[in-house]
Protein backbone atom coordinates (compact mmCIF):
# COMPACT_ATOMS: atom_id res chain seq x y z
CA UNK A 1 0.00 0.00 0.00
CA UNK A 2 1.16 3.53 -0.79
CA UNK A 3 0.69 6.29 1.76
CA UNK A 4 -2.10 8.66 0.83
CA UNK A 5 -3.98 11.75 1.98
CA UNK A 6 -7.63 11.94 1.01
CA UNK A 7 -9.25 15.36 1.40
CA UNK A 8 -12.22 16.24 -0.82
CA UNK A 9 -14.04 19.29 0.57
CA UNK A 10 -16.36 19.68 -2.44
CA UNK A 11 -20.01 20.12 -1.49
CA UNK A 12 -22.13 18.07 -3.91
CA UNK A 13 -25.72 19.18 -4.58
CA UNK A 14 -27.29 16.42 -6.70
CA UNK A 15 -30.69 16.05 -8.34
CA UNK A 16 -33.41 17.61 -10.46
CA UNK A 17 -33.45 21.43 -10.70
CA UNK A 18 -30.69 21.85 -8.12
CA UNK A 19 -29.06 24.52 -10.31
CA UNK A 20 -31.89 26.84 -9.23
CA UNK A 21 -30.26 26.90 -5.77
CA UNK A 22 -26.96 28.31 -7.00
CA UNK A 23 -27.62 31.83 -5.70
CA UNK A 24 -28.36 30.62 -2.19
CA UNK A 25 -25.40 28.27 -2.22
CA UNK A 26 -22.94 30.91 -3.41
CA UNK A 27 -24.31 33.41 -0.89
CA UNK A 28 -23.66 30.86 1.85
CA UNK A 29 -20.13 30.46 0.47
CA UNK A 30 -19.52 34.21 0.82
CA UNK A 31 -19.59 35.13 -2.88
CA UNK A 32 -20.42 38.75 -3.73
CA UNK A 33 -19.32 39.03 -7.38
CA UNK A 34 -19.09 36.00 -9.64
CA UNK A 35 -17.40 35.29 -12.96
CA UNK A 36 -19.49 32.76 -14.89
CA UNK A 37 -17.54 30.68 -17.42
CA UNK A 38 -19.42 28.62 -20.00
CA UNK A 39 -19.24 27.08 -23.47
CA UNK A 40 -21.29 25.28 -26.08
CA UNK A 41 -22.79 22.67 -23.75
CA UNK A 42 -24.33 25.43 -21.65
CA UNK A 43 -26.08 26.83 -24.72
CA UNK A 44 -27.38 23.33 -25.51
CA UNK A 45 -29.39 23.39 -22.25
CA UNK A 46 -32.33 25.74 -22.98
CA UNK A 47 -32.78 28.35 -20.28
CA UNK A 48 -29.92 27.10 -18.08
CA UNK A 49 -27.91 30.32 -18.11
CA UNK A 50 -31.07 32.35 -17.51
CA UNK A 51 -31.93 30.17 -14.49
CA UNK A 52 -28.43 30.65 -13.10
CA UNK A 53 -28.58 34.41 -13.55
CA UNK A 54 -32.05 34.64 -12.00
CA UNK A 55 -30.89 32.67 -8.96
CA UNK A 56 -27.87 34.95 -8.53
CA UNK A 57 -30.08 38.04 -8.92
CA UNK A 58 -32.43 36.72 -6.25
CA UNK A 59 -29.48 36.25 -3.89
CA UNK A 60 -28.18 39.75 -4.60
CA UNK A 61 -24.94 38.47 -6.13
CA UNK A 62 -23.37 40.46 -8.97
CA UNK A 63 -21.90 38.63 -11.95
CA UNK A 64 -20.18 38.86 -15.33
CA UNK A 65 -19.71 36.02 -17.75
CA UNK A 66 -17.33 34.79 -20.40
CA UNK A 67 -18.50 32.26 -22.99
CA UNK A 68 -17.10 30.53 -26.01
CA UNK A 69 -15.00 27.93 -24.18
CA UNK A 70 -14.23 24.95 -26.44
CA UNK A 71 -11.82 22.03 -26.14
CA UNK A 72 -8.97 22.12 -25.50
CA UNK A 73 -8.73 24.55 -22.57
CA UNK A 74 -6.17 27.06 -23.81
CA UNK A 75 -3.80 29.50 -22.21
CA UNK A 76 -5.28 32.25 -24.42
CA UNK A 77 -8.83 31.66 -23.16
CA UNK A 78 -7.63 31.46 -19.57
CA UNK A 79 -5.89 34.82 -19.95
CA UNK A 80 -9.09 36.31 -21.32
CA UNK A 81 -10.98 35.17 -18.23
CA UNK A 82 -8.21 36.32 -15.88
CA UNK A 83 -8.21 39.81 -17.41
CA UNK A 84 -11.98 40.18 -17.09
CA UNK A 85 -11.99 38.79 -13.56
CA UNK A 86 -9.35 41.27 -12.44
CA UNK A 87 -11.17 44.23 -14.01
CA UNK A 88 -14.45 43.23 -12.35
CA UNK A 89 -12.80 42.29 -9.03
CA UNK A 90 -14.65 38.96 -8.80
CA UNK A 91 -14.36 36.76 -5.72
CA UNK A 92 -15.90 33.48 -6.98
CA UNK A 93 -15.61 31.49 -10.23
CA UNK A 94 -18.64 29.53 -11.50
CA UNK A 95 -18.17 27.04 -14.35
CA UNK A 96 -21.19 25.82 -16.32
CA UNK A 97 -20.33 22.90 -18.59
CA UNK A 98 -17.89 20.04 -18.95
CA UNK A 99 -14.14 19.33 -18.73
CA UNK A 100 -12.75 22.23 -20.76
CA UNK A 101 -14.96 24.81 -19.06
CA UNK A 102 -13.98 23.49 -15.63
CA UNK A 103 -10.29 23.48 -16.58
CA UNK A 104 -10.51 27.13 -17.70
CA UNK A 105 -12.36 28.02 -14.48
CA UNK A 106 -9.57 26.48 -12.43
CA UNK A 107 -6.89 28.36 -14.40
CA UNK A 108 -8.78 31.63 -13.97
CA UNK A 109 -9.16 30.99 -10.23
CA UNK A 110 -5.39 30.58 -10.00
CA UNK A 111 -4.57 33.51 -12.28
CA UNK A 112 -6.80 36.32 -11.00
CA UNK A 113 -5.29 36.77 -7.52
CA UNK A 114 -1.68 36.05 -8.53
CA UNK A 115 0.82 38.00 -10.60
CA UNK A 116 2.56 36.84 -13.75
CA UNK A 117 1.75 34.47 -16.60
CA UNK A 118 -0.71 31.66 -15.80
CA UNK A 119 1.53 29.23 -17.72
CA UNK A 120 4.28 29.74 -15.12
CA UNK A 121 2.02 28.29 -12.43
CA UNK A 122 1.27 25.21 -14.53
CA UNK A 123 4.92 24.57 -15.31
CA UNK A 124 6.09 25.06 -11.73
CA UNK A 125 8.00 28.32 -12.23
CA UNK A 126 5.68 30.10 -9.79
CA UNK A 127 3.56 29.09 -6.82
CA UNK A 128 0.25 30.88 -6.18
CA UNK A 129 -0.35 32.56 -2.84
CA UNK A 130 -4.11 31.97 -3.00
CA UNK A 131 -6.79 30.55 -5.30
CA UNK A 132 -10.33 31.90 -5.71
CA UNK A 133 -13.17 29.51 -4.77
CA UNK A 134 -14.75 27.58 -7.64
CA UNK A 135 -18.23 26.19 -8.22
CA UNK A 136 -19.36 23.92 -11.05
CA UNK A 137 -22.75 23.31 -12.63
CA UNK A 138 -22.12 20.05 -14.49
CA UNK A 139 -23.72 19.49 -17.91
CA UNK A 140 -21.90 16.34 -19.00
CA UNK A 141 -20.88 12.87 -17.85
CA UNK A 142 -17.12 12.60 -18.17
CA UNK A 143 -14.00 13.40 -16.20
CA UNK A 144 -15.17 16.98 -15.76
CA UNK A 145 -13.12 17.69 -12.66
CA UNK A 146 -16.03 18.89 -10.54
CA UNK A 147 -14.53 17.12 -7.52
CA UNK A 148 -10.93 16.91 -8.71
CA UNK A 149 -7.98 19.16 -7.89
CA UNK A 150 -6.40 18.57 -11.31
CA UNK A 151 -6.65 21.14 -14.08
CA UNK A 152 -5.28 20.88 -17.62
CA UNK A 153 -4.13 23.79 -19.75
CA UNK A 154 -2.95 23.79 -23.37
CA UNK A 155 -0.39 26.25 -24.71
CA UNK A 156 -0.54 26.43 -28.50
CA UNK A 157 2.86 27.29 -29.93
CA UNK A 158 2.99 27.66 -33.71
CA UNK A 159 1.76 24.30 -35.04
CA UNK A 160 2.28 22.32 -31.85
CA UNK A 161 0.68 22.26 -28.42
CA UNK A 162 2.10 21.79 -24.95
CA UNK A 163 0.01 20.51 -22.07
CA UNK A 164 0.54 21.20 -18.39
CA UNK A 165 -1.37 20.43 -15.21
CA UNK A 166 -2.21 22.17 -11.97
CA UNK A 167 -2.98 19.98 -8.95
CA UNK A 168 -4.48 22.23 -6.26
CA UNK A 169 -7.70 23.74 -7.64
CA UNK A 170 -10.50 21.57 -6.28
CA UNK A 171 -14.00 23.08 -6.61
CA UNK A 172 -15.79 24.09 -3.45
CA UNK A 173 -19.22 23.32 -4.90
CA UNK A 174 -20.57 20.90 -7.53
CA UNK A 175 -24.19 21.07 -8.69
CA UNK A 176 -25.20 17.94 -10.59
CA UNK A 177 -28.57 17.55 -12.33
CA UNK A 178 -28.70 14.48 -14.60
CA UNK A 179 -31.39 16.16 -16.73
CA UNK A 180 -28.80 18.67 -17.92
CA UNK A 181 -27.09 15.81 -19.77
CA UNK A 182 -30.09 15.10 -22.02
CA UNK A 183 -28.94 17.50 -24.79
CA UNK A 184 -25.61 15.68 -25.17
CA UNK A 185 -25.11 14.05 -28.56
CA UNK A 186 -24.54 10.28 -28.49
CA UNK A 187 -20.88 10.85 -29.37
CA UNK A 188 -20.43 13.31 -26.47
CA UNK A 189 -22.26 11.01 -24.06
CA UNK A 190 -20.40 7.82 -24.92
CA UNK A 191 -17.01 9.52 -25.28
CA UNK A 192 -17.54 10.73 -21.72
CA UNK A 193 -18.33 7.20 -20.59
CA UNK A 194 -15.11 5.94 -22.20
CA UNK A 195 -13.27 8.68 -20.28
CA UNK A 196 -14.84 7.59 -16.97
CA UNK A 197 -13.73 4.01 -17.64
CA UNK A 198 -10.17 5.09 -18.45
CA UNK A 199 -9.82 7.30 -15.37
CA UNK A 200 -10.92 4.34 -13.23
CA UNK A 201 -8.90 1.66 -15.01
CA UNK A 202 -5.62 3.58 -15.07
CA UNK A 203 -5.75 3.61 -11.26
CA UNK A 204 -6.95 0.01 -11.08
CA UNK A 205 -4.27 -1.60 -13.24
CA UNK A 206 -1.38 -1.51 -10.78
CA UNK A 207 0.87 -4.24 -9.42
CA UNK A 208 0.68 -5.78 -5.95
CA UNK A 209 -2.31 -3.81 -4.69
CA UNK A 210 -3.10 -4.47 -1.03
CA UNK A 211 -5.97 -1.96 -0.84
CA UNK A 212 -8.88 -4.35 -1.14
CA UNK A 213 -11.47 -1.64 -0.51
CA UNK A 214 -10.06 0.65 -3.21
CA UNK A 215 -9.97 -2.26 -5.67
CA UNK A 216 -13.57 -3.09 -4.87
CA UNK A 217 -14.63 0.53 -5.32
CA UNK A 218 -13.07 0.55 -8.81
CA UNK A 219 -14.72 -2.74 -9.73
CA UNK A 220 -18.18 -1.72 -8.51
CA UNK A 221 -17.88 1.64 -10.24
CA UNK A 222 -17.04 -0.07 -13.53
CA UNK A 223 -19.87 -2.60 -13.18
CA UNK A 224 -22.43 0.12 -12.40
CA UNK A 225 -21.13 2.26 -15.25
CA UNK A 226 -21.32 -0.56 -17.80
CA UNK A 227 -24.76 -1.76 -16.66
CA UNK A 228 -26.31 1.71 -16.70
CA UNK A 229 -24.72 2.59 -20.03
CA UNK A 230 -26.43 -0.45 -21.51
CA UNK A 231 -29.73 0.82 -20.10
CA UNK A 232 -29.10 4.24 -21.71
CA UNK A 233 -28.41 2.52 -25.04
CA UNK A 234 -31.98 1.13 -24.88
CA UNK A 235 -33.61 4.08 -23.10
CA UNK A 236 -31.63 7.26 -23.84
CA UNK A 237 -33.59 9.44 -21.39
CA UNK A 238 -33.68 7.02 -18.46
CA UNK A 239 -33.13 9.41 -15.55
CA UNK A 240 -31.97 6.82 -13.00
CA UNK A 241 -29.39 5.37 -15.38
CA UNK A 242 -28.03 8.83 -16.18
CA UNK A 243 -27.93 9.67 -12.47
CA UNK A 244 -25.84 6.57 -11.78
CA UNK A 245 -23.43 7.36 -14.62
CA UNK A 246 -23.12 11.01 -13.56
CA UNK A 247 -22.30 10.03 -9.98
CA UNK A 248 -19.82 7.42 -11.22
CA UNK A 249 -18.16 10.15 -13.25
CA UNK A 250 -17.64 12.34 -10.18
CA UNK A 251 -16.33 9.50 -8.01
CA UNK A 252 -13.96 8.25 -10.70
CA UNK A 253 -12.14 11.58 -10.73
CA UNK A 254 -12.09 12.69 -7.08
CA UNK A 255 -9.03 10.62 -6.00
CA UNK A 256 -11.12 7.92 -4.29
CA UNK A 257 -10.21 5.24 -6.84
CA UNK A 258 -6.49 5.80 -6.27
CA UNK A 259 -6.34 5.68 -2.47
CA UNK A 260 -3.44 3.44 -1.54
CA UNK A 261 -2.69 2.59 -5.18
CA UNK A 262 -1.57 5.99 -6.45
CA UNK A 263 -2.16 7.41 -9.91
CA UNK A 264 -1.53 4.14 -11.68
CA UNK A 265 -0.42 4.12 -15.32
CA UNK A 266 -1.58 7.07 -17.47
CA UNK A 267 0.09 5.85 -20.68
CA UNK A 268 -3.24 5.41 -22.47
CA UNK A 269 -4.28 8.99 -21.78
CA UNK A 270 -0.88 10.31 -22.87
CA UNK A 271 -0.99 8.37 -26.14
CA UNK A 272 -4.58 9.40 -26.83
CA UNK A 273 -3.69 13.09 -26.51
CA UNK A 274 -1.27 12.81 -29.42
CA UNK A 275 -3.95 11.20 -31.62
CA UNK A 276 -6.20 14.13 -30.78
CA UNK A 277 -3.49 16.73 -31.33
CA UNK A 278 -2.16 15.35 -34.62
CA UNK A 279 -5.28 13.90 -36.24
CA UNK A 280 -8.24 15.30 -34.31
CA UNK A 281 -9.32 11.81 -33.24
CA UNK A 282 -12.02 12.29 -30.62
CA UNK A 283 -11.04 11.57 -27.04
CA UNK A 284 -13.47 8.66 -26.64
CA UNK A 285 -12.34 6.92 -29.82
CA UNK A 286 -8.67 7.50 -29.04
CA UNK A 287 -9.00 6.14 -25.51
CA UNK A 288 -10.95 3.07 -26.66
CA UNK A 289 -8.50 2.21 -29.43
CA UNK A 290 -5.33 2.85 -27.45
CA UNK A 291 -6.55 1.02 -24.32
CA UNK A 292 -7.61 -2.02 -26.37
CA UNK A 293 -4.20 -2.15 -28.01
CA UNK A 294 -2.30 -1.35 -24.79
CA UNK A 295 -4.13 -4.06 -22.83
CA UNK A 296 -3.25 -6.73 -25.39
CA UNK A 297 0.40 -5.65 -25.23
CA UNK A 298 0.76 -5.47 -21.43
CA UNK A 299 -1.61 -7.99 -19.83
CA UNK A 300 1.09 -10.65 -19.45
CA UNK A 301 2.98 -8.29 -17.14
CA UNK A 302 0.33 -9.14 -14.54
CA UNK A 303 -2.12 -11.73 -15.82
CA UNK A 304 -3.73 -12.04 -12.39
CA UNK A 305 -4.78 -8.38 -12.41
CA UNK A 306 -6.55 -8.78 -15.74
CA UNK A 307 -7.97 -12.11 -14.54
CA UNK A 308 -9.44 -10.36 -11.50
CA UNK A 309 -10.84 -7.65 -13.78
CA UNK A 310 -12.56 -10.34 -15.87
CA UNK A 311 -13.97 -12.13 -12.84
CA UNK A 312 -15.23 -9.08 -10.93
CA UNK A 313 -16.18 -6.56 -13.65
CA UNK A 314 -17.31 -8.88 -16.45
CA UNK A 315 -18.53 -11.70 -14.19
CA UNK A 316 -16.61 -14.37 -16.08
CA UNK A 317 -16.87 -17.74 -14.28
CA UNK A 318 -13.79 -19.65 -13.17
CA UNK A 319 -14.94 -22.48 -15.41
CA UNK A 320 -14.41 -20.26 -18.47
CA UNK A 321 -10.76 -21.27 -18.61
CA UNK A 322 -7.31 -20.52 -17.31
CA UNK A 323 -6.37 -17.19 -15.74
CA UNK A 324 -4.86 -16.09 -19.04
CA UNK A 325 -7.94 -17.13 -21.02
CA UNK A 326 -10.16 -15.14 -18.65
CA UNK A 327 -7.79 -12.16 -18.86
CA UNK A 328 -7.94 -12.21 -22.67
CA UNK A 329 -11.72 -12.59 -22.64
CA UNK A 330 -12.01 -9.58 -20.29
CA UNK A 331 -10.10 -7.46 -22.82
CA UNK A 332 -12.35 -8.78 -25.58
CA UNK A 333 -15.48 -7.91 -23.57
CA UNK A 334 -14.18 -4.39 -23.01
CA UNK A 335 -13.59 -3.96 -26.74
CA UNK A 336 -17.10 -5.25 -27.48
CA UNK A 337 -18.47 -2.68 -25.04
CA UNK A 338 -16.57 0.07 -26.87
CA UNK A 339 -18.17 -1.16 -30.10
CA UNK A 340 -21.61 -1.04 -28.46
CA UNK A 341 -21.13 2.66 -27.72
CA UNK A 342 -19.57 3.42 -31.13
CA UNK A 343 -16.13 4.22 -29.79
CA UNK A 344 -14.88 1.38 -31.99
CA UNK A 345 -16.55 -0.28 -34.94
CA UNK A 346 -17.97 0.66 -38.37
CA UNK A 347 -18.71 4.31 -37.52
CA UNK A 348 -15.14 4.88 -36.36
CA UNK A 349 -13.75 3.03 -39.39
CA UNK A 350 -15.77 5.31 -41.68
CA UNK A 351 -14.56 8.52 -40.01
CA UNK A 352 -10.89 7.46 -39.93
CA UNK A 353 -10.79 6.06 -43.45
CA UNK A 354 -8.12 7.74 -45.53
CA UNK A 355 -6.18 9.23 -42.62
CA UNK A 356 -2.48 8.53 -43.09
CA UNK A 357 -1.35 7.94 -39.52
CA UNK A 358 2.33 8.01 -38.67
CA UNK A 359 2.93 5.71 -35.69
CA UNK A 360 6.61 6.63 -35.41
CA UNK A 361 5.88 10.37 -35.19
CA UNK A 362 3.14 9.72 -32.66
CA UNK A 363 5.56 7.68 -30.57
CA UNK A 364 8.23 10.38 -30.69
CA UNK A 365 5.71 13.01 -29.59
CA UNK A 366 4.42 11.01 -26.64
CA UNK A 367 7.93 10.01 -25.54
CA UNK A 368 9.05 13.66 -25.83
CA UNK A 369 12.75 12.83 -25.56
CA UNK A 370 12.35 9.93 -23.12
CA UNK A 371 13.41 6.41 -23.99
CA UNK A 372 10.39 4.73 -22.36
CA UNK A 373 7.03 5.34 -20.67
CA UNK A 374 4.60 3.41 -18.50
CA UNK A 375 4.55 1.68 -15.14
CA UNK A 376 2.19 -1.31 -15.39
CA UNK A 377 4.61 -2.36 -18.10
CA UNK A 378 7.48 -0.14 -19.19
CA UNK A 379 7.19 0.50 -22.93
CA UNK A 380 10.17 1.24 -25.17
CA UNK A 381 9.88 3.33 -28.32
CA UNK A 382 9.31 0.19 -30.41
CA UNK A 383 6.62 -0.96 -27.97
CA UNK A 384 4.85 2.41 -28.23
CA UNK A 385 4.97 2.21 -32.02
CA UNK A 386 3.46 -1.30 -31.86
CA UNK A 387 0.64 -0.09 -29.58
CA UNK A 388 -0.10 2.83 -31.90
CA UNK A 389 -0.07 0.63 -35.00
CA UNK A 390 -2.53 -1.81 -33.44
CA UNK A 391 -4.74 1.06 -32.23
CA UNK A 392 -4.74 2.54 -35.75
CA UNK A 393 -5.73 -0.84 -37.18
CA UNK A 394 -8.58 -1.12 -34.67
CA UNK A 395 -9.89 2.31 -35.65
CA UNK A 396 -9.66 1.77 -39.39
CA UNK A 397 -10.88 -1.80 -39.52
CA UNK A 398 -13.67 -1.36 -36.97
Amino acid sequence: MKNFTYHVPTKVVFGTDREREVGKLLHEAGATKVLIIHGRQCSQCPGLLDRIRASLDEAGILYNDIGGVYPPPTRMKANEGIALGRIEDVDFILAIGGPSVVDIAKAVAVGIPNDGDIWDYYTGKRTPKTILPIGVVVTTMAGSGEMSAIAKLTNRIERSSKHAYWHEARPQLAIMNPMLTYPLTPDELYAGIAEIMMITMERYFVHDSTMELTDNICEVLLRVLIRNTQIILREPNNFEARANVMWASALAHNDLTGCGNGWGDITVHDMQKELLGMYNISQGVGLAAVWSSWAKHVYKADIHRFYRYGRTVWNLPREFGTQEEIAVEAIRNTMDFFRQIDMLGPTVAKTTKGIEFNAEELADRVLDGQSQIGSFKVLSRSDVIDVYEDAIRLMQEG
